[in-house]
This record gives structure tokens, sequence and C-alpha cells, in this order.
């Protein structure tokens, strides 16, 4: 004979089993290891980089997209030197805007070559598939063993005045998801276009890279913190403005402005309209406001290279990761720290016009 259950019960049973799709959705992965740009408990996120890639004993297979740092370089061409493998992919067509001036790669790459390094550049199988795209994934695999993550660029500017972060971890600690991404450099170096799995922890752009990162914003309840330097794609923008009226959810927006150049603003609009729904927007003025991060709940994050634009979602070949452990608690962390400095969306505007600061040349001032 069935036992009669309670309403009570079932409402409760309903919960557990809505909670439980909602997270059993991702595999999150637990990095050892988070890098806040530029400084990180008082080292350099550059030295603190260089110090994985000092690691390398036998091999080093990474995406950097632009390669215009002479320290990073340097130490690359010290790791080939003591026969290390070095490969690399760079982007052929960066993205030139009015704070992406820096031409140094054209002394770096050279060198890179002549120490015995090997350069890809997009596969043409990406290039025939998304013409409009670039290869902006930035990604360290160290000897088949290591993985580093990074929002930002390797370049001075990233070092001296970005606000970007690394994430790190191991494959021992999570093999399914570091061999999708190996594979995922092993088939572009090799314009290789067959697919391989993909675990739910990693997003690996352009392929259905929209759709995965709306079903991680689907399992927020409570709040959304965004750390973006763009944000105005129109499916993005739909289900947070869903995720506001029907759920409650709380959103807090960390952005810069005028993030290309003062003539005008590609997040104006957006930013203007997430306000009128209700959402808090600040803007961050000591930094470059490059990170790219989605916090959900203060419990979950996805971090990486991909940007709520349509060009980053449709076109580009992108990798984030989801997160989550003791490395989220410092994302938020941080946020609530840089949210409590910056400026209101009106007095952020009206403050970059008036300061017209150069962020190419841009110095942070010596503490």
């Amino acid at each position: 004979m069935l036992k009669k259950i309670k309403p009570t019960q079932f409402i409760l049973w309903i919960f557990v089993l809505s909670f439980y799709t909602l997270t059993a959705a991702f595999a999150f992965i637990e990095p050892d290891t988070f890098i806040i740009y530029p400084e990180h408990e008082g080292q350099s996120a550059r030295d603190l980089i260089i110090k994985e890639i000092d690691q390398a004993k036998e091999c080093i297979q990474m995406s950097a997209y632009q390669m215009r740092d002479a320290q990073v370089a340097d130490a690359l061409i010290k790791c080939a030197k003591r026969g290390v493998k070095v490969e690399l992919i760079l982007e052929e067509n960066p993205y030139q805007h009015a704070f992406n001036q820096d031409n140094s790669q054209e002394v770096i790459l050279p060198r890179l070559m002549e120490a015995g390094i090997t350069v890809h550049s997009r596969p043409q199988y990406l290039k025939d598939l998304y013409p409009k795209g670039h290869y902006h994934a930035r990604y360290i695999i160290i000897d088949s063993k290591r993985f580093l993550l990074t929002t930002g660029n390797f370049d001075e500017c990233t070092f001296d005045h970005c606000i970007d972060f690394a994430l790190c971890f191991n494959r021992d600690a999570h093999p399914i998801e570091f061999d999708a991404i190996q594979s995922l450099f092993i088939n572009d170096t090799h314009n290789n276009s067959q697919s391989f799995a993909v675990p739910s922890g990693v997003i690996i752009g352009p392929d259905q890279q929209r759709e995965k990162i709306i079903s991680f914003l689907n399992t927020a309840t409570k709040n959304i913190k965004l750390y973006q330097q763009y944000f105005n794609d129109p499916a993005i923008l739909e289900i947070i403005e869903k995720l506001i009226k029907e759920k409650g959810v709380k959103v807090e927006l960390l952005m810069m402005p005028y993030p290309t150049g003062y003539a005008s603003d590609p997040n104006a609009l957006a930013q203007d309209h997430l306000k009128e729904l209700g959402g808090d927007v600040r803007l961050i003025l000591d930094r470059y406001a490059h990170a790219r991060a989605i916090i959900i709940d203060d419990q979950s994050a996805l971090v990486g290279t991909a940007q709520l634009s349509a060009p980053s979602l449709d076109h580009n070949r992108e990798v984030s990761l989801i997160i989550k452990g003791a490395v989220v608690s410092q994302l938020v962390a941080q946020f609530q720290r840089d949210q409590k400095s910056a400026a209101s969306l009106e007095e952020g505007r009206t403050e970059a016009l008036k300061r017209n600061i150069d962020w190419n040349t841009f110095r942070r001032p010596v503490k």
C-alpha cells in the first residue's frame, strides 16, 4: 500500500528536485589558484603568471590572442632554450580601437620564432566558418598537467593597470575538463574541425556559447554580479530583464565608461536599461575594467574570455570556466571592494570625459 505524501512534503521534494536539476546541469570546477590583476596579495599578476610558466619541464601549449609583454615573452623564450616545447596561438587581426595601440608584438614575434617557438594563427576551418571571428581565448597548458585561464591580455597595459583575473587548476583535480581544453588546442593547431566532448563546466565559443551562458544565468535565484568590458547582447539583456521581473533577482554591474574611446560608449544603452530595471550599475575609473565574470548567488561563477556582446558570442573562439569553491568567495570580495570605490553611472561618465585618460600610456601610482 502506498504511503500518502503530505502537501508540505511534496513541495519540499519539488524544491529539492528543482535545485538538483539546476545545479546538476553544470560540473563545477574548483580552481586551486586565483590571481587578481594588476596586483594580488602584494605580488604582481605578471610575476605570478611567469612563475607558472617557469614550472614547465616538457611543453607549453598557449593561446595568447596577442603577445606584447616583453617579460612574459622572455619567460617563454627561456623555457624554449632549456628544451621545453612551446607552441603559441596568436590572432592575426586583433581588435583595433583607441585603447589598443601597442605594436610591440612586431618586435617580440621574431624573437619568439628565433628561439624555436612554434607560432600558429587562427585555423582555416574557423576562418571559413566564422569569417568575422577572432581567436580570442587566452590560456596556458603546462606539461599536460596544469591549466591557467586568464581574462587578461599578455601586454604591458594589462599587467600595469587592468582589472583582470586568472584561474589555475591541475589535471588531477579535473581530468575531463582539462582534456577537453587540451583537445581544443590540439585540434585548432592542426586545423582539425572534428568535434569532441565538452563537459558542462567548460564553455568553448562560439558553438552554443550564448545558450550555455543563458543557462548559467538562469540558475540565479537571488543575485547576479557582473564584471564586463562589453555588455550589450540583446538576448543576454532579455534574460536578465526576465530574471529581474519574474524572480526578483538583484543584478549588480561593474564596468568602465568608454572602453574603446571617448567618441561613444557601446555599452551606454544597455547600462541605462539595466538601471531603469532597478539594477545597480557602477563605473570603475582608476583601472581599465577588462575582466569578464558572472557571479551567481555568491556561490558559483563563470570566468573567461567571452564578452556579453554579439561579436564575441557569435564569432569568436573563447574559453570560459564555471567554478565554485573558495575562489568564488575571493571573487565576491574583490567585487565588493571594486563596487565600493566605483562611481555612479552619471558621475562615472562625466568624470571619464573630464579626465580623458589615455589607457595606452596610463600607469597606476606605486603604493
